[in-house]
């Protein structure tokens, strides 16, 4: 057998798949697979990156002010679907970041999807900052 007839053989089964450099190149299965396990990929990274903004609350500090050594009060934006409920969890700290007051509060349904809420928080001594711990949807 010589090296025509091998190339032959191999032509004729379909398995010469090498380019004009020698390397192997792709078939068209590898080349479908490798396509729809890129484009899984972006779409996993996109829904990462923004979320399921029908359920996506946010939430930001507007300002606090300490009144005393009693009570902080706390301004802050909560921007949530308009017809969900969200329970927001608020601390105020201590100059060593120890929590001296909390306050669990629901946000309600409303008209507008950012909302901004004042909150007065009774501390147990002087703050010296306050901030939002968290906003989550509230349990049914």
């Amino acid at each position: 057998m010589t090296g025509d007839d091998v190339t032959q053989m191999l032509d004729e089964e379909g398995a010469d798949t090498a380019g004009t450099d020698g390397r192997r190149s792709l078939s068209l299965q590898q080349k479908i697979a490798i396509g729809v396990a890129l484009a899984l990929g972006c779409a996993g990274a996109a829904w990462a990156a923004f979320g399921d903004e029908s359920t996506s609350v946010d939430s930001q500090v507007i300002s606090f002010k300490v009144n005393n050594s009693e009570s902080t009060t706390l301004t802050f934006n909560v921007t949530k679907p308009e017809s969900m409920t969200v329970r927001c969890e608020v601390e105020a700290l201590s100059h060593s970041y120890v929590q001296v007051g909390f306050v669990a509060l629901d946000v309600g349904p409303s008209d507008a999807a950012r909302q901004i809420v004042s909150i007065d928080i009774p501390t147990t001594e002087t703050a010296v900052s306050a901030v939002v711990r968290s906003c989550e949807p509230a349990s049914s």
